[in-house]
């Protein structure tokens, strides 16, 4: 007896795997608009603010962040956009094709290549803070990211 929903196995995987990639990115930066980016739609403010207390942020050091994070949020916004057009234009591909077409691959491989724009850009950010960061703060946030990296929990407002 043939299985032919077997074939798309692979494909929802591979979306499964990409969509837990991009959230796990965004717990990482996202943003609702602000020009911080630790946090998202609804809660920036009170991600920021207690990211801040965590590391123990000055208003000289959140003055000398805000262009770091300004940059940073425009280039998550702009791949974010890319990502949600291309996951988009892969539910018609999807539809129309059904099946792993090569126009489906192309697609998967625009929108994987958006996933790792946002982590290169991510990390890029995380060391250019650390300019900013006396060598104590920077190693508590090493400490965050490297845990928030590894699943471990932190009692956030998320």
């Amino acid at each position: 007896m043939r299985r032919p929903w077997l074939a798309f196995l692979p494909l929802i995987l591979a979306a499964l795997l990409g969509a837990c990639a991009c959230l796990f990115v965004q717990s990482l930066s996202t943003s609702g608009g602000s020009t911080h980016a630790h946090g998202g739609a609804g809660m920036v403010a009170d991600y920021h603010e207690w990211m801040h207390a965590q590391l123990g942020i000055s208003p000289e050091q959140d003055t000398a962040l805000a262009p770091i994070e300004k940059d940073f949020e425009e280039k998550r916004a702009l791949w974010k956009e890319r990502i949600r057009k291309a996951n988009a234009e892969l539910g018609d591909a999807m539809q129309e094709d059904k099946a792993k077409t090569p126009r489906v691959e192309a697609i998967l491989d625009r929108i994987h290549e958006g996933q790792k724009a946002i982590q290169e850009a991510t990390i890029l950010h995380f060391f250019e803070m650390k300019e900013h960061l006396t060598e104590e703060q920077f190693e508590n946030l090493l400490g965050l990211m490297t845990d928030a990296l590894r699943g471990v929990p932190h009692s956030h407002p998320d």
